[in-house]
């Protein structure tokens, strides 16, 4: 009944979260129009591929290294204190050098790429908080940091920009990143005071190749749709596919707050070879994960069909009503199938399949680039949407397969 409690709760905070996000989006694209969200949603979407090659898969190492394990007990020196005190000292600096550098080669085109570098290292400092939480059964903090502390210092710096007229888009780039950092920290920041001694004192977390491969291709799915379709179509169009993903974001609740949960839970009964016991936990989170993703959708797309037809409002700009309505649904397809499955990869991964889940992956990451490279030449966001629905599926399924494989080969 407790655990039960407790997903609940992971999913409440995820709710009102996705509630505050749907207000970010609505003044956004209020504020910066069709045209300029369709780039910031590119640049976002391409600082999302660099926070992956930052990360370097600590997330994934400091959960299957240290989990799970007493936050109260990161005292100097500490491997993970001095992991993440590097990692936030390193994004501020690098925000603070392209807010200067910025005004100075504005003349350049296309200059909001440029920050596409520190949002990156600003969403690997969160990512890396994030794992931390999780890896300390405090997976409640991790989602109050990351779905609702991050999200209203968004509205607050883009309310604050609404107010005086900013349509600007490099203070929009600089809001995230601030937003990001300052939503890192609020939980750790304890950890962050004793960095200096754990700098002299202690070395870094390492990770290893295979969860750097691992992470990133469980990650890079989430912006490769965008990263890739932005190259070939406009930013107007380019919209239609950056708002569904945007909006359909609730549809993964259920599975981040699963892997939030019974990531820790799930490692430790493994650690102890209670197979039969961690498999229990597995199917759970899965039934739980599907049930929030099919609810999420339905709750999803019928706002969508109300909101299409507003004469204002979030959707309102978007022209196109039978293109706007059928991306929906594929990138709603596409979610359900990545979340229906549970927290297969990370499973996987505390069961020590990390070369199958590395090589697995990167082949159907090849296929789900190549495919999205070919519908970007078509120039249609809906053949992307396809693509992305069959690529959800056969990663989802392959690596569910693999899991429980390895849970009835460990209970025979």
């Amino acid at each position: 009944m407790g655990s039960i409690k407790n997903l609940l709760s992971l999913v409440s905070i995820q709710g009102f979260g996705a509630l505050l996000s749907l207000v970010y989006v609505v003044i956004l694209t209020s504020v910066l129009g069709t045209e300029n969200f369709g780039k910031y949603a590119w640049v976002v979407s391409i600082g999302g591929v660099l926070s992956l090659i930052f990360q370097r898969g600590l997330p994934t190492s400091i959960l299957k290294i240290y989990a799970p394990f007493d936050i109260s007990s990161l005292k100097s020196p500490s491997s993970v204190t001095r992991t993440l005190g590097l990692y936030f000292l390193s994004a501020s600096i690098v925000l603070l050098v392209t807010t200067l550098l910025t005004p100075i080669i504005a003349y350049l085109p296309q200059i909001e790429l440029l920050w596409s570098i520190p949002i990156g290292i600003s969403l690997a400092c969160t990512t890396i908080a994030d794992a931390v939480l999780r890896s300390a059964n405090l997976a409640l903090k991790a989602q109050v940091a990351n779905q609702i502390i991050r999200t209203m210092l968004l509205l607050i710096g883009v309310g604050f920009l609404f107010c005086f007229s900013v349509n600007n888009i490099i203070f929009y780039f600089m809001t995230y990143c601030v937003a990001s950092l300052l939503s890192a920290a609020i939980f750790i920041y304890p950890a962050l005071r004793s960095f200096r001694k754990s700098l002299m004192g202690s070395k870094g977390v390492r990770s290893n190749s295979a969860h750097f491969q691992v992470s990133m291709s469980r990650s890079i799915g989430n912006h490769l749709p965008i990263f890739i379709t932005g190259f070939f179509v406009i930013p107007e169009t380019l919209a239609y596919l950056a708002i569904a993903i945007r909006l359909t974001a609730p549809i993964g609740f259920g599975v981040i707050a699963s892997r939030a949960y019974f990531g820790a839970r799930i490692n430790k009964k493994l650690k102890e070879k209670k197979y039969s016991s961690a498999y229990r936990d597995f199917k759970l989170s899965a039934i739980f994960s599907f049930g929030i993703a099919i609810i999420a959708s339905l709750f999803i797309y019928t706002a969508v069909i109300y909101l299409s037809g507003a004469a204002t409002g979030p959707l309102s700009e978007y022209n196109n009503i039978y293109l706007l309505n059928a991306i929906f649904i594929l990138v709603i397809l596409f979610k359900v199938c990545i979340s229906g499955f549970g927290p297969v990869q990370i499973v996987a991964i505390l069961q020590d399949s990390e070369i199958y889940v590395r090589n697995y992956n990167l082949f159907a990451l090849s296929l789900f680039s190549l495919g999205l490279i070919i519908a970007g030449k078509t120039q249609s966001i809906l053949m992307s949407g396809i693509v992305m629905v069959v690529y959800g599926m056969a990663v989802s399924m392959g690596l569910w397969w693999k899991v429980r494989s390895n849970f009835l080969s460990s209970s025979e």
